[in-house]
């Protein structure tokens, strides 16, 4: 069951649910769920970081805005089709 998110609690939420999926099943030491956790937020903020610099500055979305957005769809279901066929991503 996967646990729905607040607005304000996305990457939080995210991070729970991966938590209870991932590192719960093996029981993970506290030490790789700290640096888990660490990775995991750092990659969260450089996705937001590119996501909000590579936007139109005019506040309005367009072509360009929703092609970097299927972009990053593509990007990350390549890296999940990589891991569910067993490939190195």
């Amino acid at each position: 069951m996967t646990i729905l998110a607040p607005p304000n609690k996305l990457i939080d939420t995210a991070w729970k649910n991966y938590v209870r999926l991932s590192l719960d099943p093996i029981g993970a030491s506290a030490v790789q769920r700290r640096e888990t956790k660490i990775a995991f937020y750092l990659g969260a903020l450089a996705l937001f970081e590119g996501i909000l610099s590579n936007l139109t500055s005019d506040g309005e979305v367009n072509e360009g805005d929703l092609k970097m957005m299927d972009s990053v769809q593509q990007e990350l279901q390549q890296f999940t089709d990589d891991l569910k066929a067993g490939r190195n991503p």
